[in-house]
């Protein structure tokens, strides 16, 4: 039975919980339902994405429409198969600008299934591969409840192993489940900074290579040899470098985007038109297309 129902014209009482998408509204988690998500993980994906768009934004369409003309990049989104999509880039390229880009344009889409991940190498509760699988199941489940009742089910007498040092291989056992449910086709997951990942990385590249064969993963980390070693055997065609030709002209492009837009919010430029044409004409030239110098001269 359909677990979600829509809002319309209801009142809604005050220990329901209410998500944004398909999955408008569930009833109470059941004790053990709460147990396990609070198990699986610490954080909520939809949150961090929300912070990081308030820490780096605006969000500007010009800074991430490109890649969704991308020829590879639409090849990938289109195709019937599944396998890895990888955005790699130096600091400041706009990766992470970039993947909210997409997560956004995926919301639009109806009928689409997807979970997403934000690593971060300075905060302990997001830059794990038991954390990244964690997050990526919640945003799965938690929105999908007899789904989350068939985990818990299934998994019940394993719980206490997710808070051991077997929590890792449980938590492949339940994603590998998750994601070959008939209720959730074509699944799409995913990660952006996975070069942040400080623990296990090694560990959750081995996974997403092996379930790569049902699943659409979508990654975005910075130029490194340990992570270029573990996905050398996808297509060069699903590798894209945001330093090589054409793309980095869509780079630079969309920091000049954001500086004319930054440029807007400085006070002390507001009602000097020549100063601020001056201003934005100095920090293009010495952005040299990358968001890291602009961002510490906004700041």
């Amino acid at each position: 039975m359909d677990d979600s129902h829509n809002l319309s014209g209801n009142i809604i009482g005050d220990n329901a919980a209410i998500f944004q998408g398909n999955f408008n509204y569930n009833a109470d988690y059941s004790s053990l339902e709460t147990s396990f998500l609070e198990k699986i993980s610490r954080t909520d994906p939809f949150y961090d994405k929300k912070r990081i768009l308030d820490l780096k934004g605006p969000l500007l369409y010009e800074s991430f429409s490109w890649i969704l003309k991308h020829d590879d990049f639409s090849k990938w989104t289109n195709s019937k198969e599944s396998g890895v999509f990888w955005i790699k880039g130096d600091p400041g390229k706009g990766k992470t600008m970039l993947l909210c880009g997409i997560i956004d344009n995926l919301e639009n889409i109806s009928g689409i299934h997807f979970s997403y991940f934000f690593c971060q190498a300075t905060d302990s509760r997001i830059n794990t591969a038991k954390a990244v699988v964690g997050g990526l199941l919640r945003f799965f489940i938690e929105r999908r409840r007899q789904l989350l009742g068939q985990v818990c089910e299934t998994f019940k007498d394993k719980m206490d192993q997710l808070s051991g040092p077997n929590a890792w291989e449980v938590l492949c056992d339940i994603f590998e489940m998750v994601t070959q449910e008939p209720s959730l086709p074509d699944p799409i997951c995913i990660i952006d900074a996975l070069d942040e990942c400080e623990h296990d990385c090694m560990s959750l590249l081995k996974l997403i290579v092996k379930t790569s064969p049902r699943v659409k993963w979508l990654i975005s980390s910075r130029n490194t040899k340990d992570i270029e070693r573990r996905l050398q055997s996808i297509d060069p065609s699903r590798r894209l470098s945001l330093e090589l030709g054409g793309n980095a002209a869509y780079v630079s492009h969309s920091v000049d985007a954001y500086i004319n837009r930054s440029i807007h919010t400085i006070e002390a430029l507001e009602h000097n038109e020549d100063l601020r044409a001056y201003t934005a004409n100095i920090l293009k030239s010495k952005a040299n297309g990358t968001y890291l110098w602009v961002s510490l001269v906004k700041v």
